[in-house]
């Protein structure tokens, strides 16, 4: 349910310590080659591209499974 994934989300992304451990990500991420996993195999039905959407637009995404 893609619908109520966005909804639950968009409440966790409003929290300042979730923007504090985003930007703590970014800035591991320019440092080190980084990747951001889940157990969802399909990113679009994942809380990562809701993450990446809010936080890093021009985030380069590499699909291991096209």
């Amino acid at each position: 349910d893609r619908g109520g994934l966005e909804t639950a989300y968009a409440g966790q992304l409003a929290l300042s310590e979730t923007m504090v451990q985003a930007d703590q990500m970014l800035d591991l991420a320019r440092d080190t080659p980084s990747a951001l996993l889940c157990f969802e195999r399909d990113p679009h039905r994942c809380h990562r591209s809701l993450l990446l959407d809010a936080v890093a637009k021009d985030a380069e995404v590499i699909d291991l499974f096209p």
